[in-house]
């Protein structure tokens, strides 16, 4: 159809142009051919004029009724689509109109629900209240009159005894609901942070960039939040002791087999230099300072070197005291504790803006 329209828009310029140029021909020509023709030939002549312009003005006005017919298809489809719109569109807000009275529906249905249990929890606490008060005046009354107790004044006295240790138990047993409820959540809570916290020790992202993210960025001279490995020995000390004592003996090489030589023990499960003490009521293991290994190693190679076994040993008895492996652990080294999720998180930040 606008295929059609076009071509015949196209005609109708090439009519419109042709009718122009023979109006003016015959405005032009006629006048003379009148004085050089007879009458009958002149006729003619403006008859086959008139033909072709009617002829024109015919397909002239069919293009322009095509044109209209075109408009008005065109403003029934717009106006079809415009109520297809206005329908959806109220489709939708009556949508989400139901789903907002939904929701209303359900916050007051749970809003009445917490109303009504205060106010069951309020009056068992104003009946605990009142039997205890009841309770307290009753006594009171029987002490200060100085006489015997009544049959009846012993059962009302049971009774309101009873309701207040009703009242009791039932508030025991909601105090240990909540006290299990926080928890679960609370343990809940510790599992889904540790898996947090392995998930950043262990993210894989091409080209070793975590690892350049968390153990290559120096600030200062140092990484100030990065992965430490929990129970690896530091090896300095041991070099720097064996350096102080044979000097120009293969202190290196030294150093090197003696690092070896922890390294191993340290995975010794059989050897376990620890001993418990009584620290704020509660039992705690420590480092046995009279372990014969320990001494030894203290006496030939000095402080640095036994605290760096020490801290070691510390570190593998709290992380991993059955396997004795090393275990990655977010550390801040600025202040030589473990990193929270929060401070990891926000130092790989800044440190990928500091590259980009």
């Amino acid at each position: 159809m606008a295929r059609l329209l076009r071509t015949m828009e196209q005609e109708n310029g090439w009519l419109l142009a042709e009718l122009k140029e023979v109006t003016a021909i015959a405005d032009n020509e006629l006048p003379e051919l009148d004085r050089g023709v007879d009458d009958e030939e002149n006729e003619m002549l403006r008859a086959e004029l008139d033909a072709i312009s009617g002829e024109i003005q015919l397909r002239v006005d069919r293009i322009q009724e095509l044109k209209e017919c075109r408009t008005e298809l065109h403003c029934s489809k717009v106006e079809k689509l415009v109520i297809e719109i206005n329908s959806l569109e109220m489709e939708d807000r009556e949508a989400k109109a139901r789903d907002h009275v939904q929701m209303l529906h359900e916050k007051h249905k749970e809003e009445m629900e917490a109303i009504n249990a205060k106010v069951v929890q309020l009056e068992k606490q104003l009946e605990q209240k009142e039997a205890q008060v009841s309770a307290t005046c009753l006594l009171d009354m029987i002490l200060q009159t100085g006489g015997n107790v009544r049959e009846e004044e012993c059962q009302h006295l049971y009774k309101l005894v009873t309701i207040w240790k009703e009242c009791q138990e039932q508030e025991r047993q909601r105090y240990q609901n909540a006290h299990v409820d926080l928890t679960k959540r609370h343990r809940m809570n510790r599992d889904e942070l540790q898996e947090t916290r392995q998930e950043l020790i262990q993210f894989p992202l091409p080209d070793d960039y975590y690892a350049q993210c968390l153990e290559s960025m120096m600030i200062g001279g140092f990484t100030a939040i990065g992965i430490k490995r929990m129970g690896q020995l530091d090896e300095a000390p041991f070099y720097h002791a064996c350096k102080s004592k044979y000097r120009d003996d293969d202190p290196q090489g030294k150093a090197a087999r003696l690092v070896s030589t922890w390294q191993e023990e340290l995975k010794n499960a059989s050897w376990n230099p620890f001993t418990a003490i009584l620290l704020d009521g509660e039992e705690k293991d420590v480092v046995d300072e009279d372990d014969p290994k320990l001494r030894q190693l203290w006496t030939e190679y000095g402080d640095d070197t036994c605290n760096a076994v020490k801290n070691a040993l510390r570190e593998l008895h709290e992380y991993n005291p059955k396997g004795r492996q090393a275990v990655k652990e977010l550390w801040n080294f600025r202040e030589g504790r473990k990193a929270t999720v929060a401070e990891v998180l926000k130092y790989i930040f800044e440190q990928l803006e500091m590259r980009n």
